[in-house]
């Protein structure tokens, strides 16, 4: 989760973690939104990834320099039931339905994504309390997890975000993650999930973050990296 402070007059950024760890932006914002070049520098100035941005998406080929997956290609995606963001031409559709959205991997790589809107007005279940439904899909596959369960306080906005750690077997040796974040926006509930082998791990956290925080719900922004983050709480 990235916080964002800039001067207009200069182009210039800093990412901010929730590590306090702090990332130099070169870079511009159009309209609030991300445009053209955009390269990550770390305090030292060194490099860490570059790419362009066209209207607040990813566009085209991101180069990571600390990655072994060096390139990521970006396209625009919007679906039927009012959402937009970028997806790695990685990914592909599998399932479209009426509320949400399912990707698969078309290469060797195992992460797979579903993106959904909850209407509100017509789901069985608490905003607080919607995590449990994951849970209990994992619970009756059969799987032992642990997780760490977060809500970050962005505005007037919550975010909760679920990362589990998932194990199949006697000897746990099949062991993949899932991350999950979720909020309310314009009276629906919008979930954004990634499954992943653990081996994969950094690959797909550039992957899940590089979607939420470049997530438009008609035009709302999901996830605002320039708003910054006020507070985050653990959950148990």
């Amino acid at each position: 989760m990235l916080g964002c402070n800039f001067k207009k007059e200069n182009c210039t950024l800093k990412y901010i973690d929730i590590n306090k760890k702090v990332y130099n932006i070169r870079g511009c914002l159009k309209d609030s939104l991300e445009d053209g070049e955009w390269l990550v520098y770390d305090t030292t100035n060194k490099l860490l990834e570059y790419g362009y941005f066209d209207n607040g998406l990813r566009e085209g080929p991101w180069h990571y320099l600390q990655s072994s997956d060096s390139i990521i290609v970006w396209k625009k995606f919007t679906s039927k039931i009012g959402f937009t963001t970028n997806i790695p031409d990685s990914l592909h559709i599998t399932e479209d339905g009426s509320y949400f959205v399912k990707f698969k991997p078309s290469s060797k790589k195992k992460f797979s994504m579903v993106i959904a809107l909850h209407d509100l007005s017509k789901e069985n279940f608490t905003v607080d309390s919607f995590y449990k439904i994951g849970e209990n899909e994992i619970y009756e596959r059969g799987f032992s997890y642990k997780y760490i369960r977060n809500k970050i306080i962005s505005g007037k906005t919550k975010y909760y975000f679920n990362w589990y750690t998932l194990n199949q077997g006697v000897d746990d040796k099949e062991q993949f993650e899932v991350m999950n974040i979720y909020s309310v926006i314009d009276q629906k509930l919008v979930d954004v999930t990634a499954t992943f082998a653990n081996t994969d791990e950094n690959y797909s956290r550039q992957l899940f973050s590089s979607v939420i925080s470049n997530f438009f719900i008609d035009s709302h922004r999901f996830l605002n990296p320039f708003s910054g983050i006020d507070k985050i709480e653990n959950l148990k």
